[in-house]
């Protein structure tokens, strides 16, 4: 049946994207969370812990969830095979979500990569000085705190769009489940990668 083996087709789609977007999500909030505590205590960071927590603040995931099996569906007249009409009511909604959501995220990354490519140069000390020479050459650097301080504005964006993305994929995923009477696909538990995506 047609409308079974689009709904299967979804519902893979939706599982692949919530678990992109549990990891962006733990991911750029680990981020967050470092930004944060060096706006909030650099001067108590340890001398060794300085350099490496500065690295990991400035990463960002990328978690681009799948949206064209939906918009697809939606296109070309498909949803009218969709029987169950909360189903069928939620797609349109489901798409609209995650498009403006990506678009948003998508964004903030560029910014990101400009913000980096002008001051990258900046952070990257002398590795063979002596670590406490590094950590000050860093906490010199006025460009640190405005950087940190993008960092955290960005973060937020990004932890904010996914949160609401992961809620939508959440929905429609059970919906899907409901639909076709599968069970939850245990997810992965997120854990901190820097090669994700």
């Amino acid at each position: 049946m047609r409308e079974r083996s689009e709904l299967r087709n979804l519902l893979a789609a939706a599982r692949v994207s919530e678990r992109r977007l549990r990891q962006a999500l733990y991911e750029d909030s680990t981020s967050l969370a470092i930004a944060t505590r060096l706006l909030d205590s650099l001067g108590s960071v340890p001398d060794d812990s300085l350099p490496m927590l500065v690295g990991n603040s400035i990463w960002w995931s990328d978690a681009q969830p799948i949206v064209i099996p939906f918009s697809s569906l939606i296109q070309n007249g498909g949803i009218h095979l969709v029987r169950d009409a909360r189903l069928r009511a939620l797609l349109p909604t489901y798409v609209d979500e995650l498009v403006a959501r990506t678009r948003s995220v998508d964004l903030v990354n560029q910014a990101r990569v400009a913000l980096t490519a002008a001051t990258l140069p900046n952070y990257v000390p002398d590795r063979l000085a002596p670590v406490r020479m590094r950590a000050a050459a860093l906490r010199a650097k006025p460009e640190l705190r405005r950087a940190m301080d993008a960092t955290r504005f960005f973060d937020r964006n990004t932890v904010g769009n996914y949160n609401l993305m992961l809620r939508a994929t959440t929905e429609i995923r059970q919906e899907l489940e409901r639909v076709l009477g599968e069970r939850p696909v245990p997810l992965p538990v997120p854990r901190l990668r820097r090669d994700s995506f």
